[in-house]
């Protein structure tokens, strides 16, 4: 249950800020929010990599 929580707080949080993003750069909405998913992705796999 904790994956499913996890998960839906993920895709809120890079929405927000892919919406956030792609209004101050005047940027469409879907690819500024699939970049912020990706760039989220890469920290983490940097990150576990790392450990």
């Amino acid at each position: 249950m904790s994956f499913l929580v996890t998960a839906a707080a993920i895709g809120a949080t890079s929405e927000v800020m892919g919406m956030v993003i792609s209004g101050a750069i005047d940027l469409p909405s879907g690819p500024s929010i699939v970049l912020v998913q990706l760039f989220g992705f890469l920290v983490v796999a940097l990150w576990c990599r790392q450990s």
